[in-house]
Protein backbone atom coordinates (compact mmCIF):
# COMPACT_ATOMS: atom_id res chain seq x y z
CA UNK A 1 0.00 0.00 0.00
CA UNK A 2 1.34 3.87 -0.78
CA UNK A 3 0.44 6.82 0.10
CA UNK A 4 1.17 10.34 -1.45
CA UNK A 5 1.09 13.30 0.76
CA UNK A 6 -0.89 15.83 -0.81
CA UNK A 7 -1.85 17.54 2.41
CA UNK A 8 0.47 20.54 1.09
CA UNK A 9 -2.00 21.49 -1.33
CA UNK A 10 -4.66 20.89 1.78
CA UNK A 11 -2.61 23.60 3.83
CA UNK A 12 -3.26 26.04 0.73
CA UNK A 13 -7.01 25.74 0.48
CA UNK A 14 -6.97 25.64 4.28
CA UNK A 15 -5.40 29.31 4.30
CA UNK A 16 -7.76 30.51 1.06
CA UNK A 17 -10.99 29.97 3.51
CA UNK A 18 -9.40 31.90 6.27
CA UNK A 19 -10.23 34.69 3.87
CA UNK A 20 -13.21 33.70 1.83
CA UNK A 21 -15.65 31.00 0.63
CA UNK A 22 -14.07 28.29 -1.96
CA UNK A 23 -15.79 26.53 -4.02
CA UNK A 24 -14.00 22.98 -5.76
CA UNK A 25 -14.73 21.90 -8.89
CA UNK A 26 -13.05 18.90 -10.97
CA UNK A 27 -14.15 15.58 -12.95
CA UNK A 28 -15.51 12.51 -11.00
CA UNK A 29 -12.72 10.47 -9.22
CA UNK A 30 -10.16 13.48 -8.39
CA UNK A 31 -10.25 13.15 -5.15
CA UNK A 32 -12.81 16.01 -3.95
CA UNK A 33 -14.36 14.24 -1.11
CA UNK A 34 -10.88 13.02 0.08
CA UNK A 35 -9.93 16.45 0.23
CA UNK A 36 -13.28 17.97 2.12
CA UNK A 37 -12.58 14.63 4.75
CA UNK A 38 -8.92 16.41 5.36
CA UNK A 39 -9.71 19.71 5.47
CA UNK A 40 -12.58 18.23 7.98
CA UNK A 41 -10.35 16.35 9.92
CA UNK A 42 -7.50 19.37 10.27
CA UNK A 43 -9.83 22.08 11.36
CA UNK A 44 -12.85 20.34 13.22
CA UNK A 45 -12.49 21.12 17.23
CA UNK A 46 -14.25 17.44 17.45
CA UNK A 47 -11.29 15.70 16.31
CA UNK A 48 -8.66 17.89 19.21
CA UNK A 49 -5.50 15.67 20.32
CA UNK A 50 -5.11 14.21 17.36
CA UNK A 51 -1.92 13.03 15.44
CA UNK A 52 -3.19 12.15 11.93
CA UNK A 53 -1.42 15.12 10.56
CA UNK A 54 2.10 14.61 12.46
CA UNK A 55 4.64 13.84 10.02
CA UNK A 56 3.10 14.90 7.15
CA UNK A 57 3.73 17.78 4.72
CA UNK A 58 0.94 20.00 6.23
CA UNK A 59 2.89 19.60 9.74
CA UNK A 60 5.15 21.64 8.39
CA UNK A 61 3.21 24.80 8.08
CA UNK A 62 3.37 26.21 11.40
CA UNK A 63 1.50 29.17 10.42
CA UNK A 64 -1.75 26.81 10.55
CA UNK A 65 -0.81 25.57 14.00
CA UNK A 66 -3.26 27.73 15.40
CA UNK A 67 -5.98 26.64 12.97
CA UNK A 68 -5.67 22.58 14.08
CA UNK A 69 -8.96 21.38 15.66
CA UNK A 70 -10.05 25.24 16.28
CA UNK A 71 -13.06 25.25 15.29
CA UNK A 72 -17.23 23.78 14.56
CA UNK A 73 -17.12 22.30 11.30
CA UNK A 74 -20.36 21.34 9.81
CA UNK A 75 -20.14 18.78 6.64
CA UNK A 76 -22.79 17.36 4.75
CA UNK A 77 -22.96 15.85 1.05
CA UNK A 78 -25.69 16.42 -1.14
CA UNK A 79 -25.63 13.18 -2.64
CA UNK A 80 -27.47 12.31 0.02
CA UNK A 81 -30.46 14.64 -1.04
CA UNK A 82 -32.91 12.87 -3.11
CA UNK A 83 -33.07 15.12 -6.76
CA UNK A 84 -36.58 14.30 -7.53
CA UNK A 85 -37.74 15.35 -3.60
CA UNK A 86 -35.20 18.24 -2.81
CA UNK A 87 -37.60 19.77 -0.81
CA UNK A 88 -38.69 17.03 1.26
CA UNK A 89 -35.36 14.76 1.48
CA UNK A 90 -33.28 17.84 2.70
CA UNK A 91 -35.32 18.72 5.75
CA UNK A 92 -34.43 15.40 6.53
CA UNK A 93 -30.58 15.29 6.46
CA UNK A 94 -30.66 18.57 7.88
CA UNK A 95 -32.64 16.84 10.95
CA UNK A 96 -29.58 13.87 11.06
CA UNK A 97 -26.75 16.77 10.99
CA UNK A 98 -28.67 18.09 14.40
CA UNK A 99 -28.42 14.73 16.18
CA UNK A 100 -25.16 14.04 14.93
CA UNK A 101 -23.89 17.09 16.80
CA UNK A 102 -25.97 16.47 19.71
CA UNK A 103 -28.80 19.33 19.16
CA UNK A 104 -32.57 17.78 18.44
CA UNK A 105 -33.97 19.59 15.81
CA UNK A 106 -37.19 21.50 15.54
CA UNK A 107 -40.11 20.88 12.93
CA UNK A 108 -38.45 24.35 11.35
CA UNK A 109 -34.58 24.34 12.31
CA UNK A 110 -32.79 24.74 9.39
CA UNK A 111 -28.94 24.11 8.56
CA UNK A 112 -27.93 28.28 9.32
CA UNK A 113 -29.90 27.32 12.87
CA UNK A 114 -27.35 24.35 13.82
CA UNK A 115 -24.48 26.87 12.43
CA UNK A 116 -25.56 29.15 14.96
CA UNK A 117 -25.57 27.40 17.62
CA UNK A 118 -22.47 25.78 17.02
CA UNK A 119 -20.81 29.23 16.77
CA UNK A 120 -22.58 30.18 20.09
CA UNK A 121 -21.54 31.40 23.08
CA UNK A 122 -18.01 32.69 21.92
CA UNK A 123 -18.61 33.88 18.49
CA UNK A 124 -16.40 30.86 17.06
CA UNK A 125 -16.45 31.21 13.21
CA UNK A 126 -18.11 27.77 11.82
CA UNK A 127 -16.52 25.76 8.69
CA UNK A 128 -19.06 24.88 6.55
CA UNK A 129 -18.01 21.89 3.98
CA UNK A 130 -20.89 21.07 1.58
CA UNK A 131 -19.82 17.80 -0.80
CA UNK A 132 -20.70 17.17 -4.44
CA UNK A 133 -23.34 20.75 -3.75
CA UNK A 134 -24.06 20.24 -7.54
CA UNK A 135 -25.39 16.41 -7.70
CA UNK A 136 -29.07 17.24 -7.24
CA UNK A 137 -28.77 19.35 -10.11
CA UNK A 138 -26.45 16.77 -12.36
CA UNK A 139 -28.79 13.93 -11.05
CA UNK A 140 -32.03 15.46 -11.95
CA UNK A 141 -33.99 13.61 -14.60
CA UNK A 142 -35.30 16.49 -16.61
CA UNK A 143 -34.89 20.23 -17.44
CA UNK A 144 -37.53 21.34 -15.14
CA UNK A 145 -36.76 19.74 -12.22
CA UNK A 146 -32.95 20.63 -12.64
CA UNK A 147 -33.81 24.41 -13.21
CA UNK A 148 -36.25 23.63 -9.66
CA UNK A 149 -33.12 22.64 -7.48
CA UNK A 150 -30.93 24.93 -9.00
CA UNK A 151 -33.46 27.72 -7.60
CA UNK A 152 -33.21 25.57 -4.44
CA UNK A 153 -29.71 25.20 -3.82
CA UNK A 154 -28.60 28.93 -4.44
CA UNK A 155 -31.30 29.86 -1.90
CA UNK A 156 -29.96 27.61 0.27
CA UNK A 157 -26.17 28.68 0.22
CA UNK A 158 -27.53 32.58 -0.09
CA UNK A 159 -28.69 31.95 3.13
CA UNK A 160 -25.67 30.15 4.62
CA UNK A 161 -23.05 32.63 3.43
CA UNK A 162 -25.27 35.56 4.42
CA UNK A 163 -25.69 34.23 7.90
CA UNK A 164 -25.10 36.86 10.58
CA UNK A 165 -22.32 34.75 12.71
CA UNK A 166 -18.62 34.10 11.29
CA UNK A 167 -18.88 31.59 8.50
CA UNK A 168 -16.51 30.35 6.05
CA UNK A 169 -18.24 27.75 3.34
CA UNK A 170 -16.60 25.18 1.10
CA UNK A 171 -18.23 23.74 -1.99
CA UNK A 172 -17.06 20.59 -3.76
CA UNK A 173 -18.47 19.46 -7.08
CA UNK A 174 -18.14 18.77 -10.88
CA UNK A 175 -19.35 21.88 -11.89
CA UNK A 176 -19.39 25.88 -11.55
CA UNK A 177 -23.39 26.61 -11.17
CA UNK A 178 -25.13 29.82 -12.02
CA UNK A 179 -26.00 32.32 -9.11
CA UNK A 180 -25.09 35.61 -7.88
CA UNK A 181 -24.38 33.87 -4.51
CA UNK A 182 -21.27 32.71 -6.27
CA UNK A 183 -19.78 35.86 -6.73
CA UNK A 184 -18.19 35.33 -2.68
CA UNK A 185 -16.99 32.23 -3.99
CA UNK A 186 -13.00 32.18 -4.93
CA UNK A 187 -13.49 29.27 -7.76
CA UNK A 188 -10.87 26.69 -8.08
CA UNK A 189 -11.07 24.22 -11.00
CA UNK A 190 -8.47 21.37 -10.07
CA UNK A 191 -8.93 20.19 -13.76
CA UNK A 192 -6.61 22.90 -15.27
CA UNK A 193 -2.65 21.81 -15.22
CA UNK A 194 -1.60 23.90 -12.69
CA UNK A 195 -3.85 22.85 -9.98
CA UNK A 196 -4.88 18.81 -11.11
CA UNK A 197 -1.99 17.95 -9.43
CA UNK A 198 -3.14 19.08 -6.13
CA UNK A 199 -5.27 15.89 -5.69
CA UNK A 200 -5.05 12.28 -7.14
CA UNK A 201 -2.40 10.68 -8.26
CA UNK A 202 0.06 12.06 -10.81
CA UNK A 203 2.69 9.63 -13.17
CA UNK A 204 5.44 11.43 -11.04
CA UNK A 205 3.76 9.72 -7.63
CA UNK A 206 3.30 6.35 -9.01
Amino acid sequence: MYYVDKTASVAGLIRDMMHGHQLVTAPHGFGKSLMMSAVDAFLNIDYRGNIWFDRLDISEEHDLDIHRNAYPVVSMDLSRVDPEDIEGSMPILVSELFLEHGCVPGPEHTLIDLCRMKSEPDGSRVFVLIDNYDRPIVDAVDEETRKKNSVFINRFLHGIVGSDFPVSVLLSGIMRMDGDFLDVFDVQYLHEPLRSRSLGFTREDI
